[in-house]
């Protein structure tokens, strides 16, 4: 009897590494494919991408919880920052195709690049790559706002001047 439960719990220790692996491995390929498909924009392109990326952070902002993991040095705060990506991840299966779905997507990849220290040099790139589009995000963001304001929308119009507010923010793991 002994010998059975010895031999479970080896069992369990195996498949509980062989997740992990699993895990590791899907997540830097998942990483991997974004910031391949995000190296392939244009300028534009990545402008375009950064309006999803900064509306959903200026959502988000209010949320302590995503606040704490953004700001947070690291994979030291492992726990915090893949209870995020859990959460956000339920909110991008709700929306996987939607305009808050590419931000939301961002700020998962950025999550994983901050949980494993294999993928830090990535989140690096993604950030270095994503400043190319951020004078043009602002351009079309405050044109509009300015849109918005004419038509009388203001309540649009003050969401998109927190939007602006919030370009050119880069969480400080990966300044």
């Amino acid at each position: 009897m002994a010998s059975e439960a010895l031999d479970v719990t080896v069992n369990d220790a195996m498949f509980n590494k062989l997740l992990k692996s699993f895990g590791e491995k899907t997540s830097k390929r998942d990483v991997e494919d974004y910031l391949r498909c995000f190296e392939s924009l244009n300028p534009y392109q990545v402008a375009t991408q950064l309006i999803a990326i900064y509306y959903i952070y200026s959502s988000l902002a209010r949320n302590a919880e995503f606040v704490d993991a953004i700001q947070s040095t690291g994979p030291d705060d492992t726990i915090l920052v893949h209870n995020m990506i859990n959460q956000l991840n339920k909110f991008l299966n709700e929306n996987p195709y939607s305009f808050k779905g590419h931000g939301l997507k961002f700020w998962i990849i950025n999550l994983r690049c901050m949980r494993d220290k294999k993928l830090k040099e990535m989140g690096f790139k993604l950030w270095y790559l994503a400043q190319f589009g951020m004078a043009e995000c602002r351009m079309i963001v405050l044109a509009d706002i300015k849109e918005k304001q004419i038509s009388g929308d203001n309540l649009a119009a003050k969401s998109g001047k927190k939007v602006v507010k919030n370009i050119g923010y880069i969480p400080p793991y990966f300044r």
